[in-house]
Parts: C-alpha cells; sequence; structure tokens
C-alpha cells in the first residue's frame, strides 16, 4: 500500500477514504471496535480519532505510525483472546 510519507494521517486518510470509496471493503470492526479500543488502552475520554490519540503519545507522525502497528496487533490479539 502507498500512503505518499510516512505518516498516522496519511493512514488514516487512505482508510477512511477506502472505506467511502467501497463501503464493501470496510470493517465496522475496525472503525468502530478498534476506536473504542484506542480510547480505553490509551485511558482517554475526548472525542479524538485513534489517529490523533496515538500521535499525541508519540514524537511525530512516523513514530505514529509505527505505533499504529504495534496497537493493531494488540487489538487483534485482544481480540482472539476473547
Amino acid at each position: 500500500m502507498h500512503i505518499g510519507r510516512k505518516s498516522i494521517f496519511c493512514l488514516r486518510a487512505y482508510l477512511y477514504g477506502v472505506s467511502w470509496k467501497n463501503p464493501t471493503l470496510s470493517n465496522p470492526l475496525f472503525m468502530n471496535d478498534f476506536q473504542r479500543w484506542i480510547t480505553k488502552e490509551y485511558k482517554i475520554t475526548t472525542t479524538q480519532s485513534w489517529a490523533d490519540i496515538i500521535h499525541f503519545f508519540c514524537d511525530d507522525e512516523q513514530h505514529a505510525l509505527e505505533q499504529f502497528f504495534i496497537d493493531f496487533e494488540n487489538f487483534i490479539t485482544s481480540l482472539d483472546n476473547s
């Protein structure tokens, strides 16, 4: 996948673009459950997006992108364990 530059916000735009362009490819699990998981994991009570939350706790957009994949793997693992 090509998102332009190593940025969590480019990834977010890509994922939402794919979801908007082809709703059959969108996954409500990711869009809703991952958002809830991130807010719980980071103990955030605001309405910020998952990308904004991850970015807030990282040094820059590239680090936040790398952290996304760690968090997403942990999210998937949590689903397997439930």
